[in-house]
């Protein structure tokens, strides 16, 4: 896969001021990795994109900053703190490597994702009994098996383990009943796919590994983010005595 680098690369040496935050990718519903917690320290920048210079931290990761944020001159290396990325989805080696193994011989971004889109789909079991809400994509990718959060992770994950930057898509999918069945009502569900960053031409393309396809009108938006922590459908808490089954269906309907 070719590397991801605007046109108006420029290699060397930046400093970054104090404050300055470190993202996984070059807008706001990225990961923010960490944030300068005092004085400036030298990196190597790679590539900058919409006001954003990619720079290069320690030996693995990379990350983007805002040129606002960078300070002046060049300066030398001294020691920076960077907090965790949200546990919900970590890098990991094992998810890296099928990353790369799966996008070796794709020739751009939107033809890696797609592979890795699709390498999730034939690879993994849609299970909805194999995990749990709070399951993180390492132990998905283990157990091979989940549902579309569970594929969602995984292949963001895999994306931002060789350096592409995607975000968590929270919304609707429209279901097509078979050929002269009726449509049955309340059928259709929440669902969950992937937003990546395909270059500046391609820009953000959407892909569904749950079911092996780019997002399209069937698939219905309802919020972007780091995971799906960030835009969890139902957030809060019930109190009650006794028993109680809660019951949930989703009904999309298409307005002519």
């Amino acid at each position: 896969m070719p590397p991801l680098t605007a046109p108006n690369a420029r290699p060397g040496r930046v400093t970054l001021g104090a404050g300055a935050t470190i993202r996984e990718a070059p807008d706001a519903q990225a990961d923010v990795l960490g944030r300068v917690e005092a004085g400036a320290f030298a990196v190597d920048a790679e590539a900058e994109l919409d006001g954003f210079v990619r720079v290069k931290l320690g030996e693995t990761q990379t990350g983007w900053v805002a040129r606002s944020e960078l300070g002046e001159g060049t300066g030398g290396r001294v020691s920076y703190a960077l907090n965790h990325m949200p546990p919900r989805i970590q890098l990991d080696h094992a998810i890296t490597a099928y990353a790369h193994k799966v996008m070796a011989n794709a020739p751009s971004v939107q033809a890696a994702a797609m592979a890795l889109c699709l390498a999730i789909h034939a690879d993994f079991k849609y299970d909805k009994d194999a995990t749990k809400v709070d399951t993180g994509p390492v132990e998905a990718f283990g157990l091979k098996r989940g549902v579309c959060q569970d594929f969602a992770h995984v292949m963001i994950a895999g994306l931002r383990g060789v350096g592409v930057p995607a975000a968590y898509v929270s919304g609707f999918l429209r279901t097509i009943p078979p050929k002269g069945k009726p449509r049955l009502e309340g059928a259709d569900a929440m669902h969950a796919w992937v937003r990546v960053w395909c270059g500046q031409h391609a820009g953000w393309i959407e892909f569904d590994p749950t079911n092996a396809m780019l997002a399209g009108a069937d698939h219905i938006t309802i919020g972007h983010g780091r995971d799906y922590a960030d835009i969890s459908p139902i957030v809060g808490v019930l109190r009650t005595s006794g028993q109680h089954h809660a019951k949930q269906s989703v009904d999309v309907i298409r307005i002519e």
